[in-house]
């Protein structure tokens, strides 16, 4: 009997998860095409402050890499060396732009810009302090994992998810920013 109710509950929840990811890849297909608004988004950071407003260039494709208040800050700071081969495509190509957006938390709100010098960052840097890059884009999933986006020069998510997880996520952001900006 004990056996008959293990395998009938593991196959409940078996079947939770599939439903779970099923879900999570209709969220994510339903991000695909949408136009993601920057209009919010100001510059603040370039290795110093940025005391003026700077328009973020026109491009044929941009990857956004996004840090929502939920995470640690200093924690994914330290991994942007990851992100080295989308910063040298970013030094080569006027076409291509990499943005970081950070929507820090009220507890590092004092603390980021001081973080960021630390880890000399020379890259633009979006802070969203009034967290509008999430009401902008209602469609953002939230899952960590998902908040970084390749877009096309019209800001449509042509690509969704972390191109660090696996070789292969990184070889097709890589040959899809290719193919854009070439």
């Amino acid at each position: 009997m004990k056996r008959v109710l293990f395998i009938v509950l593991f196959c409940w929840a078996l079947s939770l998860f599939q439903n779970c990811r099923q879900i999570e890849s209709l969220k994510l297909s339903n991000c695909l095409g949408k136009e993601m608004d920057l209009s919010s988004l100001t510059p603040t950071f370039n290795g110093k402050v940025l005391s003026h407003k700077v328009a973020y260039p026109k491009v044929g494709a941009r990857m956004i890499i996004y840090l929502d208040s939920a995470q640690c800050h200093q924690c994914h700071f330290k991994s942007f060396s990851n992100y080295r081969a989308f910063q040298e495509i970013n030094d080569e190509y006027d076409s291509f732009d990499l943005m970081y957006v950070l929507s820090p938390s009220q507890e590092e709100r004092q603390h980021i810009l001081h973080d960021l010098y630390l880890i000399h960052l020379h890259d633009v840097v979006y802070i969203d302090f009034d967290n509008k890059f999430l009401a902008n884009n209602p469609f953002v999933p939230r899952g960590p994992k998902y908040h970084v986006f390749l877009l096309d020069s019209l800001s449509r998510v042509k690509l969704i998810g972390d191109p660090m997880v696996g070789s292969q996520m990184k070889e097709l952001y890589l040959s899809t920013i290719t193919s854009i900006v070439n």
